[in-house]
Order: C-alpha cells, then sequence, then structure tokens
C-alpha cells in the first residue's frame, strides 16, 4: 500500500501517469497494463502485431491530433469508427477526438507503442508494400515521407518495425537505384522496404555512432553493439558492417533480453525429454553437448540450462564469442582472439577459479575439446556446443579432432541434437492429408494416408507467410554402458545408431514427426529439417 501511495505522489507531482510510472518501474509490462484497463473499463484488447489501419479511418483524424493523443483510427463498420486508445481514462483526449470525429466511434485499447509506431507508419504512407512489391507511384511516397522525416527517427522506425515483426535480423543493403531493407523471420528473410539511396550513408553512419564504431572507416568490416528500448521491451543489438562493391552493408542482430528467461520446459521440448536433461544436469561433472547447423537454436538451449542450475551455490563461469546475454550471479567472459583470450586459453584460466560450472560456447578445435574434456573428467561440470548433423555424428566428429575415445567415453553424459522448424500460425493453419510423396519421404510407420496434417494458409497476425515463431526439434542421447564400449572401441556413427533403443531414443525426424501430427510444424517444414535427421 505505501508502494502505491508513492507510486500516486510521483503520478500527481510529475508529469508521468500512474500507468506510465507502474511499466517504468517494471511493475507491468505494457501489453499487461492495456489489457488490465480494457479489462477494468469491459473495452476490447487489439494486439495491433500485423493489423493495417484502413485508409478511410485513418482519413477521419489529423496526424498531429493522433500522434498528441495517442490514438490511432482503424476500421469503419457500418458507419461506426473503431478507435484504438492507450489510456481510456484520459477524458480530455477521448473529448477531443468526439469532436473532431463527424461520425459515432467505439473505443478498444492497445499498448501505446503499438500506437505509436503504427502512426509512424501509416500515417506517412510508409509500409512494407514499398518494397519489391510496390508500384513506382508507391515507392514515390516512400520516398517523400522518408524525406521529410529524420535520420534518426527512420532508424528508430527501422528497428522498431522489425521488433514489431518478431525479426532476429535486419540487412540494410546499398543497390543501384535505392537502399533495401529486409528482416529475417523465422529463419527467411524478405524484404519490407526500399529506401532513397541518398540515405545510405546517413543511415549507417547513425548505426555506428551508436554501435561505437569508427565512422570515418568504411573499407574494413566492423562489429559493435547497443542497447535499443521499445516501450516496455530491452532488445540488445549486435551490429556488422562489411564493404560490398556497392557500398557498406549492415546488419543488426536483434536479442531479446527476456530470452535469456526461457525455461527449459518453455523451449518447445517433448515433454518426456526436459526431466531427461534436467536429470543430466544434476550430475556434479562430466560434458554435456548441445549440437546442430547455425542457427538451429544452441544458444537459447545452453543459456536455458544455464538458467535451470543458476543460484549463488555454484560458481557458474562461461567463456563466449560473443556473449549474447547477460546473467545474474554468473561470470561471463568475452573472447578476445587479438588480446590473446581465446576459447583455450581462458579455459585454462577458468580451471583456477574454482568453478562449479563452466559453459564453453563453441568447441573448435581439439584443444578447446581436450581441455573441455579433462575438465568434466576433475570434477567440473561442462556444457558446450558443436556443429554437427546429429547426435551420434557427434562422437565420430570428436574423435576425428583428435579426441581420444577412451576420455571421451569417460566423460560423456549427453548430446542434445536439434533443428529449429517454423511453428504454423495457430489463427489460420488449415487441416487436411497428407500427400502421397510426404508420405514417401517420410517412410514412417508413425505416418499413414489417413494421418491428418496441418498447412500454412497465412493471416494479418502472421504477417500473411503462415508461420508464426519457431520450435526445436530435438533428439537426446544418453550413452549407456554398452554405447560408452562402442565409443571406446571406434565404432561408426551407425554401428552406434544400431545399438540405440528406440523405447528410450526418438531421432530428429521422428521428433519432427510428433509435431507436425499434433499440428505444430507442417510436414514440408519436417523434411526440410531432418535431410540428414534419419
Amino acid at each position: 500500500m505505501n508502494s502505491l501511495k508513492a507510486h500516486s505522489k510521483k503520478a500527481i507531482n510529475g508529469n508521468m501517469r500512474l500507468g506510465e510510472i507502474l511499466v517504468h518501474d517494471q511493475y507491468v509490462t505494457e501489453l499487461q497494463l492495456a489489457q488490465g484497463l480494457a479489462k477494468l473499463f469491459d473495452l476490447k484488447f487489439v494486439d495491433l502485431e500485423g493489423i493495417t489501419p484502413q485508409k478511410e479511418a485513418l482519413a477521419l483524424l489529423p496526424e498531429n491530433m493522433a500522434r498528441q493523443l495517442c490514438v490511432l483510427p482503424l476500421s469503419i463498420t457500418d458507419k461506426v469508427l473503431t478507435l484504438t486508445v492507450s489510456d481510456p481514462l484520459n477524458v480530455t483526449s477521448i473529448d477531443s477526438v468526439e469532436r473532431a470525429l463527424s461520425m459515432d466511434f467505439t473505443l478498444c485499447v492497445s499498448p501505446v507503442s503499438q500506437i505509436k509506431l503504427l502512426i509512424d507508419k501509416y500515417y506517412s504512407h510508409v509500409s512494407s508494400s514499398a518494397g519489391s512489391g510496390a508500384t513506382d507511384s508507391e515507392r514515390g511516397r516512400s520516398a517523400k515521407a522518408d524525406g521529410n522525416i529524420s535520420i534518426e527517427a527512420l532508424v528508430n522506425r527501422i528497428i522498431e518495425e522489425a521488433i514489431l515483426h518478431r525479426a532476429s535480423d535486419i540487412h540494410i543493403e546499398p543497390e543501384e537505384n535505392g537502399l533495401r531493407i529486409r528482416e529475417r523471420v523465422d529463419g527467411l528473410l524478405r524484404q519490407v522496404d526500399m529506401l532513397p539511396l541518398q540515405h545510405h550513408a546517413s543511415i549507417i553512419s547513425r548505426l555506428k555512432i551508436l554501435g561505437d564504431l569508427d565512422i570515418a572507416e568504411k573499407r574494413n568490416a566492423q562489429d559493435g553493439r547497443f542497447g535499443y528500448n521499445s516501450g516496455s521491451r530491452s532488445v540488445d543489438l549486435r551490429l556488422s558492417t562489411l564493404p560490398t562493391v556497392k557500398g557498406e552493408k549492415a546488419v543488426l542482430r536483434l536479442l531479446d533480453k527476456s530470452a535469456q528467461k526461457v525455461q527449459l520446459s518453455a523451449l518447445g521440448m517433448n515433454s518426456a525429454l526436459v526431466p531427461k536433461v534436467e536429470h543430466l544436469l544434476e550430475s556434479p561433472h562430466g560434458i554435456i553437448l548441445v549440437t546442430g547447423p547455425t542457427g538451429s537454436g544452441k544458444s537459447t538451449t545452453v543459456y536455458s540450462m544455464l538458467n535451470h542450475i543458476n543460484d549463488l551455490e555454484r560458481n557458474i563461469i562461461t567463456i563466449e564469442d560473443p556473449v549474447e546475454y547477460q546473467f545474474q550471479i554468473i561470470n561471463q567472459v568475452q573472447v578476445n582472439v587479438k588480446a590473446g583470450l581465446t576459447f583455450a586459453s581462458v579455459l585454462r584460466n577458468i580451471l583456477r577459479q574454482d568453478p562449479d560450472v563452466i559453459m564453453v560456447g563453441e568447441i573448435r578445435d581439439r584443444e578447446t575439446a581436450e581441455i573441455s574434456i579433462r575438465a568434466a573428467l576433475t570434477g567440473h561440470l561442462v556444457v558446450s556446443t558443436l556443429h554437427t548433423n546429429d547426435s551420434v555424428s557427434t562422437v565420430t566428429r570428436l574423435v576425428e579432432m583428435g579426441v581420444e575415445p577412451f576420455l571421451l567415453s569417460s566423460s560423456l553424459l549427453g548430446i542434445i541434437s536439434q533443428r529449429l522448424v517454423r511453428a504454423l500460425c495457430p489463427h489460420c493453419k488449415e487441416s487436411g492429408k497428407i500427400r502421397q510423396e510426404e508420405l514417401d519421404d517420410f517412410g514412417s510407420d508413425n505416418v499413414s494416408m489417413d494421418t491428418t496434417v496441418y498447412r500454412p494458409k497465412g493471416c494479418a497476425k502472421c504477417l500473411n507467410l503462415g508461420f508464426r515463431g519457431r520450435t526445436p526439434i530435438m533428439e537426446v542421447l544418453i550413452p549407456n554402458r554398452q554405447i560408452k564400449r562402442a565409443i571406446t572401441d571406434r565404432q561408426s556413427a551407425d554401428q552406434i545408431l544400431q545399438l540405440l533403443d528406440p523405447k528410450d531414443f526418438q531421432t530428429l525426424r521422428q521428433d519432427g514427426v510428433r509435431k507436425m501430427i499434433e499440428g505444430i510444424t507442417s510436414p514440408a517444414e519436417v523434411l526440410k529439417a531432418t535431410i540428414y535427421g534419419d
């Protein structure tokens, strides 16, 4: 109660409303505040992600008023305007809108940052249609609108749109006739805008300033990072610049800080696998490997594992390149090859730091592999990643690196291999029977012509892609005595695979088929991700 009184007093004495203060002090999120206000006043809550306001609705309210009052006209139905607001308590603003409109309207509630973003995007006639599918006149409107806003605002808009679209990367690429903006959403790149080429140098310079890079250096690649706050969300951005024949290209990797808090049970892992992984993490010593190709979600899985065991009773030290998310309590070390801080050299020093758990960002060479395994054999729990196609081939990969098989078999606790597949949009996915050509490709006893599967369709909620987010398919190999003996005897991956009990081990393909049958993903996604997973 005292805390609430303090916030109320702060709201009265300052310029911030109580709701803004609660969001600012992280008592609630923007989304929670909007949902709570909607419920309190019996209004509809509208998530604006993927929503495009009608042009006829926008024309009813001047842009300056929409910005000043933070309101957005959405649509007109039966001569009634739907208007979304961030604060239904602001009676003065609503009265001002009522006087300005010449028709009846109904209110709904949306997060303030979403309203501001759509005001910037649609009142300025700048939309994703100004990309590859835009007409010349639409590109002309986009260029004119961009010319009327500052470079700082333009960069902010690019980042805000990417956050709204759930993009993992932004590509800013100079072409002969313009500046292409592409976003990677759910693993696939798509063009979202084509800006006038005259903005190229200014945008790159602005990004370099944010990333603390050398503005004058244009002949060499540079790397930097900076933080960005979007409403109640805090995002880290990794910046990479690269000189090309057409000019400097910039790529921004978006790292949502909330991702580090993902629990193992929330990863999308098969529920039967979660207790197995948790049991591995209870081991006092040994090595756990998370494997898969680049972009398969290994880092997220490793961070979730560390989050699961992070407490004051353990000394956890990580070696990373780069440090993507920062944790409380955990000691994280950034690799710096130029300064002599390699995975192997840091790992040697870490062993003198009385660690309980060591996370090695990636095993890239024999030296790092051997030190990691010896650390696992001398009373430390080691977690690391490796680029391999599946769990069984991980064993042969390490032996090929030069690791002694008997050391590997003695230290290995388990191998988690994974891929990411796109998850079908729950709002528009369509059901149907599996096709004959898909059935032939699967060749699985769990799939027949009577199997019901789901396919993408596309709607506003998923940006008309048919997919929304990604989910992992996984296999977990926990070696028993027979498997350990086979490793020591240098048996091949195929021989080891034959020793695995189907009751205890599920392949990537089998996990993918399970998610396909459950309607989580599509047959095409599973086949594409498990071409090497049989």
